[in-house]
């Protein structure tokens, strides 16, 4: 397959598109209630149904997953599900449900393209694409909970003496937001959302290898996008303030509107200097992919594989 998505509407060719989607879609950042959902999909007559694997007959009661189909029809869909991903990271996190029902549509469209086979788009191979969307936010904060404590001097431990110190640097750097700066001590705060720990997070989940999202989808990366600084601000806000529950969106939604507002009134600033940062920070985490030293202690498992084995693992049971 093709490193390269073909165009749609809502694929950006520069940052200044990036935005312009994000206002299109969200015209108000609130207006995110299941009023503004799309009709459920409709099948596709003219394309024919995508075949299941052999041996799989499909149970209504049963959680569809990409494993469920032949392989064709799963490398389609492991390919929506990557581009659904990316867009999700890079463009707007919290997509109201119409509009995660139209890009699960369009990213499905992309990849049967990329295939040069068209297959039906079906409800159940929304839902199975749609469900990216939780995934990506899970990974970002995990990621984020790795590196929190050690990034900020903060020390595990049961004394209580402890646990008040690490509740007072945590209110610190709560407040103003002054978590994700530069210097999270200056005073005054500059260096907006360039805390080394988002550089880091960027990197081990967007930028990890080749067939990471931000590399095989870069028109949603280059330059980062003001929605994936919103999510990155976000994931690391609710780890500052040890959350420890399912990164919900329920949960995050008022803190992710209120960051969303934070990137745009940044960028308002100097738009041109603001989109020459963000490009910056596409090229240095996408460059040292091909520079840095690769650690034989790391994983073998990259992107595209791991696509295919949560796949494969969603279709059984573990049983047989």
């Amino acid at each position: 397959m093709s490193d390269a998505p073909p165009p749609s509407p809502t694929s950006p060719k520069s940052g200044a598109e990036a935005v312009k989607i994000h206002h299109r879609l969200h015209p108000t950042l609130g207006a995110r209630s299941d009023a503004s959902s799309a009709p459920p999909a409709k099948r596709s007559k003219e394309y024919e149904d995508a075949p299941f694997r052999e041996g799989f007959v499909a149970v209504r009661s049963t959680k569809p997953a990409a494993g469920d189909y032949a392989d064709l029809a799963l490398a389609i869909i492991i390919r929506a599900c990557r581009e659904y991903s990316a867009r999700i990271a890079g463009l707007y996190m919290l997509p109201a449900s119409g509009v995660q029902a139209q890009w699960a549509q369009e990213c499905f469209r992309n990849a049967c393209g990329v295939a040069k086979h068209q297959y039906a788009y079906t409800d159940r191979i929304g839902k199975i694409v749609r469900a990216r969307g939780s995934q990506v936010r899970g990974k970002t904060i995990e990621t984020f909970r790795a590196l929190f404590a050690g990034n900020y001097g903060l020390e595990r431990s049961s004394s209580s003496k402890i646990i008040a110190a690490n509740k007072r640097k945590v209110a610190q750097l709560l407040q103003n937001s002054a978590f994700h700066y530069k210097d999270p001590a200056a005073n005054p705060l500059v260096g907006f959302a360039e805390n080394r720990i988002i550089a880091q997070v960027r990197k081990a989940t967007t930028f990890r290898t080749k067939e990471s999202v931000g590399i095989v989808f870069p028109n949603y990366f280059n330059p980062i996008s003001l929605g994936n600084i919103a999510m990155e601000l976000t994931a690391e806000w609710s780890t500052g303030s040890f959350i420890a529950s399912k990164f919900t969106e329920k949960a995050v939604v008022d803190s992710y509107e209120k960051y969303v507002k934070d990137v745009e009134k940044w960028s308002a600033m100097k738009p041109t200097v603001v989109e020459n940062i963000r490009k910056k920070w596409y090229w240095r985490a996408s460059e040292t992919l091909t520079s840095e030293v690769i650690n034989d202690n790391e994983s073998s498992i990259n992107d595209a594989q791991e696509e295919a084995l949560r796949a494969e693992l969603e279709g059984r049971t573990g049983a047989a």
